[in-house]
């Protein structure tokens, strides 16, 4: 197998490749949305400030729940990728 970069995906053409590269970029522009909007909507959000937590510790959780959907996006994309293309 060889290296898999960005370019190796772009000159592929496959929605395969497409897929490695978007797939992650849709879970790093959605999980913002998810992880506040549907909070301040629901009224969870101001619950959540009434809470003896520190405002940083919700906000580092939320973070961190961000990245790792990501990182996740991005490990299954390139299995996805990597089983089904090579």
């Amino acid at each position: 197998w060889g290296a898999l970069s960005l370019n190796t995906v772009l000159n592929e053409g496959s929605i395969y490749a497409a897929m490695w590269f978007l797939m992650p970029n849709l879970a790093a522009l959605g999980a913002p949305a998810l992880l506040v909007g549907t909070e301040e909507e629901n009224g969870t959000l101001a619950w959540l400030r009434t809470l003896p937590i520190k405002w940083s510790a919700i906000a580092d959780a939320k973070f961190l729940v961000a990245v790792t959907a990501v990182a996740v996006s991005w490990i299954v994309a390139t299995a996805c990728y990597l089983v089904i293309v090579q």
